[in-house]
């Protein structure tokens, strides 16, 4: 799609602006230090992988092109530096090569310019600005592999150099930046046998290490996880074994020293919504199902969009010894 919306919370309407020039999907959108948008790369409706990027002004609603990239990419990851410039990393190209190149946007001059390689190619990651200015690129896909590794980029050299892996190979997962300056990194695909991740971990960048803290049920990839004011982590949506989510449990997950995070589940499947939804194909799922109360079936599917909600708290400090609770 070349559509774009525009949504204001204080009304809660989206309204309609300016469409991009090209249409294109798995691209990555960037708000860069003076409020445009930076859109880069993706594919076009055709499947093309696409080397161009727009951006968007929010005072006009208009979408201008800007400076062509090094190398044409999809399923990379997008990252505004303290500096101002925009790194891309890894993805795929035309061919479905996996990508270990990484290049720079530099909005003053609207020139990109390469830089230093990741140390393993890598598309389907996450990358986090940390408060020490350096980017954290964990998990993913690989050569015919899942990805544990991560892997810092220091902006002032160009420079990546490996740091702890986490303890699951993933892709198709959300990592974010906490308060504390820790990074939470929570479920994803792991491939093969392994299916879908119920597992989440911090990063802790003094150390270089990751620690296991409560998993999600049910387990999930290709969700959202977005830091809300009072610190908290909002996840939502996504996929599991069977399809599109439905609904959440509840677990609390106690840790014996400071640490306190809890995953609470918001049934989102409100009364009087009239949706039916058809089961998936290829794989069925089961008979149509009923979204219209929160007892309804728990088939899902596409069209169904009774969603799942999860909370997540933390506090400012881990340690290594975890109980679990579930309800």
């Amino acid at each position: 799609m070349a559509s774009a919306e525009v949504y204001d919370p204080a009304t809660g309407v989206w309204t309609a602006t300016g469409s991009t020039s090209t249409a294109r999907y798995l691209h990555t959108a960037t708000l860069l230090p003076n409020g445009q948008v930076l859109v880069a790369d993706g594919s076009n409706p055709g499947g093309t992988i696409l080397a161009s990027a727009e951006l968007y002004d929010p005072a006009t609603g208009v979408w201008t092109a800007t400076g062509t990239p090094t190398t044409a990419r999809l399923q990379h990851t997008a990252t505004l530096l303290p500096n101002g410039q925009v790194l891309v990393a890894g993805g795929s190209k035309p061919g479905g090569t996996i990508l270990a190149s990484a290049e720079l946007y530099d909005p003053a001059t609207c020139v990109w310019t390469t830089t230093g390689d990741l140390l393993t190619r890598r598309t389907d990651h996450t990358a986090t600005l940390l408060p020490n200015e350096q980017a954290l690129v964990a998990g993913g896909i690989g050569d015919y592999v899942y990805l544990a590794s991560a892997e810092l980029y220091d902006s002032a050299t160009g420079v990546w150099t490996a740091t702890g892996s986490t303890s699951h190979t993933r892709a198709d997962h959300t990592a974010t930046l906490l308060p504390n300056g820790q990074v939470l990194v929570a479920d994803g695909f792991g491939g093969g046998y392994l299916g879908t991740i119920p597992r989440a971990e911090v990063y802790d960048p003094a150390s270089g290490s990751w620690t296991r803290t409560d998993k999600l049920q049910p387990g999930r990839f290709s969700h959202t996880a977005t830091l809300l004011r009072n610190g908290t982590v909002l996840v939502s949506g996504g996929y599991s074994r069977g399809g599109p989510l439905l609904r959440a449990r509840t677990s609390t997950n106690r840790r014996l020293e400071m640490l306190d995070i809890e995953w609470r589940g918001i049934e989102f499947c409100p009364a009087n919504r009239n949706v039916k939804a058809a089961s998936i194909s290829p794989r069925r799922i089961g008979p149509v199902a009923d979204c219209r109360t929160p007892n309804a079936s728990r088939e899902i599917s596409r069209e169904c969009r009774c969603r799942a909600l999860e909370l997540s708290k933390s506090a400012s400090q881990t340690v290594s010894v975890t109980r679990h609770h579930w309800h």
